[in-house]
């Protein structure tokens, strides 16, 4: 602390002769309150000093107090004054913001082909980050054809720079054979490495790889304790496998109530599956009494933050009048928003609407093409509707030799 404090010191002496790199310096230290008192707003003026003298760091700094209101309202547009002032000297954390902001329309028109230009120079300089924003241009398809294995490539180029995203990202892509065969093993290394460079995300999915048995030894205490590492690092999808581990008593002895709280806490920052857990255990009594109306609330937040099985459920609730008052049309559009997101059991409750024409006009053949549906995707309800409904020909002609074999599956 007294070394901290001393160098604070010098660099307001050396800052006090309006020395740019001082200036920067003096401005972290406020930014983070190493040595002086904290002070955000004082750390960018420092920083505009600086970037008025023409120092790219000061410019890029300050840009990015703009960006993200430290010291100052957010000002996009002022963000991206200082960052061009930054990138006039080809600065790569600048170039690769710029690109951020062309890619998210954040300050600059939205710009998928602009923001490729700016990572790609920014990447060209070796920037870790901008690696990584290559990576998922090429991943997704955003201003070029998408090309996964070379997303891999640049995920492991910016992991090699010893960037815990990048790193982190090649770990997920041999996991899920993305740009690759899958390689559980590669995946660990990978994940390993991001996880000891700071990485939440990837002490959750080693958490995965323990629960499951890939590349790691199944060990569900081990997976459980990766989990909590996780979460205390503020990685909020954590919450939920901890809850999830909880619920079911996976590496640890069953507690429904501990499971809903962290279910909870998940939702209340904002994640899909938290909230849609917690729906589900207020609405089914796990870890709780059953609170029907508590879980429609929950369910509904869920579908908002884009949950396909917390569309299904709360479609449940309105068809079944839990929680909330009954409306067929209500259920059979959010059945129809989760079959949007491809999810398997909405096919079979919407196809049911249309069957017995609950909030869609009757039409049987419109019902069975989406247990058809259902089926191919392996759904068991779907197997055993429309296996129904050729025994006794809805919407399709009797068969009931295909029946038969319907329900066998």
């Amino acid at each position: 602390a007294q070394n901290a404090r001393k160098a604070a010191e010098c660099y307001e002496q050396a800052a006090a002769r309006d020395y740019p790199p001082a200036l920067v310096s003096l401005g972290l230290c406020y930014e983070e309150g190493t040595g002086v008192p904290k002070n955000e707003g004082r750390a960018l003026e420092c920083y505009q000093h600086a970037g008025a003298l023409g120092d790219a760091t000061g410019a890029c700094n300050a840009g990015y107090c703009h960006l993200r209101g430290i010291g100052t309202s957010r000002d996009p547009e002022k963000a991206v004054a200082w960052l061009r002032k930054a990138a006039e000297q080809a600065y790569p954390r600048a170039l690769s913001l710029l690109g951020d902001c062309c890619r998210h329309g954040d300050g600059l028109p939205q710009d998928d082909q602009k923001a490729l230009e700016y990572y790609q120079q920014a990447a060209g300089q070796g920037y870790a980050p901008a690696l990584v924003s290559l990576g998922l241009c090429y991943e997704y398809g955003h201003g070029v054809p998408e090309d996964e294995a070379r997303a891999l490539d640049y995920y492991q180029q910016a992991g090699e720079r010893e960037n815990a995203t990048g790193a982190c990202n090649a770990g997920f892509c041999y996991l899920q054979g993305i740009g690759t065969p899958k390689d559980p093993e590669k995946a660990v290394t990978w994940l390993q490495k991001a996880a000891d460079l700071g990485s939440a995300r990837a002490l959750d999915l080693l958490g995965d790889c323990y629960q499951r048995g890939q590349g790691l030894p199944q060990d569900e205490r081990k997976a459980l304790e990766y989990y909590h590492r996780a979460a205390n690092q503020g990685y909020v999808p954590a919450l939920v496998d901890v809850g999830l581990c909880l619920e079911h008593g996976q590496g640890v002895e069953k507690d429904p109530q501990a499971a809903l709280s962290y279910y909870c806490q998940a939702g209340e920052q904002g994640d899909a599956a938290g909230a849609c857990n917690a729906g589900f255990c207020y609405l089914r009594g796990i870890g709780t009494p059953l609170r029907e109306t508590e879980a429609v609330v929950w369910l509904q937040k869920a579908a908002d933050l884009g949950s396909a099985r917390a569309m299904n459920l709360l479609g449940d609730c309105y068809q079944e009048a839990r929680g909330t008052g009954r409306d067929d049309q209500k259920a059979a559009d959010l059945y129809q928003q989760a079959v949007e997101k491809q999810y398997g059991p909405a096919l079979v409750n919407l196809g049911m609407c249309f069957q017995y024409g609950r909030g869609r006009p009757q039409d049987e053949a419109r019902a069975v093409e989406l247990y058809r549906q259902a089926a191919k995707q392996g759904e068991v309800s779907g197997y055993c509707h429309l296996g129904y409904c050729c025994l006794h020909g809805i919407g399709t002609p009797v068969d009931e030799t295909k029946a038969a074999d319907l329900f066998q599956k």
